[in-house]
């Protein structure tokens, strides 16, 4: 990569930035509950990567050296946790309405999103000399694809809630 750590930094935050206003737009065209809360905590969740990304910055320009994970105060998400959360919060509420936002379109588009991020990351990492810059992207990386799973699942949800309904509770067929 030709671009220094700062503006890579720089990048990331415009990328989380651009994620979030996606995720934001989707919540507020949609109808949809399950859509409506996935969105709006994949949203929260970019926020969250930008102020990290932000301070990372902030202490790079000012020649303070890269900070520890534990001083940015960086939080370890149980995705199986806040996925549940978007389950049980919108699971009454999942029919799409006739003038809703065509939510495969959406769902796809966010999965593409995060992929190219992860793949951002995973460049960032590669040119790290650092350590804890290598840390704290593989951490970042790793909320990433929880995004893409929790898009994924929920997706398939909405598609076909009784396969997935179906699978997530392990149902066992007998003949």
């Amino acid at each position: 990569m030709s671009l220094g750590l700062l503006e890579l930094l720089q990048h990331a935050v415009r990328m989380e930035d651009d994620g979030r206003a996606y995720y934001l737009d989707v919540a507020g065209k949609t109808s949809n509950g399950l859509a409506k809360t996935t969105f709006s905590v994949l949203a929260e969740e970019e926020a969250k990567h930008r102020r990290y990304f932000e301070s990372y910055y902030e202490a790079m320009e000012k020649a303070q050296g890269w900070p520890d994970l534990c001083e940015m105060k960086a939080e370890s998400v149980d995705a199986a946790k806040r996925a549940e959360n978007v389950y049980t919060k919108a699971a009454a509420a999942h029919a799409l309405s006739p003038d809703d936002v065509n939510l495969t379109v959406a769902y796809n588009h966010a999965m593409d999103l995060e992929v190219k991020t992860i793949a951002f990351y995973q460049d960032m990492v590669a040119a790290a000399e650092d350590a804890q810059v290598g840390e704290f992207l593989q951490f970042v990386i790793g909320q990433e694809r929880e995004h893409l799973d929790i898009l994924t699942h929920t997706l398939d949800m909405l598609d076909n809630p009784e396969a997935w309904y179906f699978d997530r509770e392990g149902w066992i067929v007998e003949g």
